[in-house]
């Protein structure tokens, strides 16, 4: 296992970052333990998850906001307590081999992987209610301390009020505005609240690029899984991508070595 650095931003750029979406997905079920597990054993520099929150306010790993795609269960994550979703099978729909699989928690996930691997942990916007004690970000937060994992996280969001409202945290974590399409205008605003990175879909032109660039910010692709548009990526000056087949773009990686 290759030692892992203190946080990601002493990661090496050198080389295109492989992020694995929602673990390795192509050879276990998405968002669940084994996928992050498998993750982890490639030697993935970092991990993306999905974070909500259930019925009685627990952080619950799982990307869509109802649960019939990935499970045997139906209805919306926030109308099911923790222990509803977890009497649900996250992996038969994969393959038997994985039947019996469970949703698992914040907590487990930082247990089980902590320390071996960064994290992208992407908050749903529909999770976030502002005001609230035990709001989705202060709980989020709250286990990265827990766990002294702060400064191995970078969380992301589509929704600016949820990057905000953990800008305004003490010692918050690093962030990551998500978007679809790119706008110049959101260089501004994440200058001011001291943005990481850009996390957006992958159809960009070399100028935007080094717009992006030029701003101070590391830029992150989604969803890439061919490696040579990896290379076409990192050659116009991206930082990362988000792939759902790690295998092959890190074997590619290590071309360049």
């Amino acid at each position: 296992m290759k030692k892992r650095l203190k946080n990601f931003v002493e990661l090496d750029y050198s080389r295109p970052l492989v992020i694995a979406h929602r673990g390795d997905r192509i050879n276990a079920p998405e968002n669940t333990l084994p996928a992050f597990e498998k993750a982890v054993e490639l030697g993935c520099p970092m991990l993306e998850l999905d974070l909500a929150l259930s019925k009685d306010r627990q952080v619950v790993v799982l990307h869509d906001e109802t649960i019939e795609r990935t499970t045997n269960g139906a209805g919306r994550v926030k109308d099911l307590t923790l222990e509803e979703l977890r009497s649900l099978d996250a992996g038969f729909w994969f393959s038997d081999e994985y039947r019996g699989t469970f949703l698992p928690t914040l907590d487990e996930v930082l247990q089980s992987c902590g320390h071996r691997i960064l994290f992208n942990l992407e908050i749903k916007p529909e999770a976030f209610e502002p005001g609230g004690k035990d709001r989705i970000t202060v709980q989020i937060v709250a286990a990265l301390n827990k766990y002294q994992l702060r400064d191995q996280a970078l969380l992301s969001s589509f929704s600016t009020e949820v990057l905000e409202d953990i800008a305004a945290m003490p010692n918050a974590p690093a962030l990551a505005y998500l978007v679809e399409q790119y706008d110049p205008v959101c260089l501004e605003w994440m200058t001011q609240f001291k943005v990481f990175s850009l996390n957006l879909l992958s159809q960009l032109q070399p100028e935007q690029v080094r717009q992006i660039k030029r701003a101070g910010f590391r830029l992150f692709c989604y969803t890439v899984n061919e490696p040579l548009e990896m290379m076409k990526l990192w050659a116009m000056g991206v930082d990362g991508v988000f792939t759902d087949d790690p295998t092959r773009l890190l074997a590619q990686v290590e071309q360049l070595t």
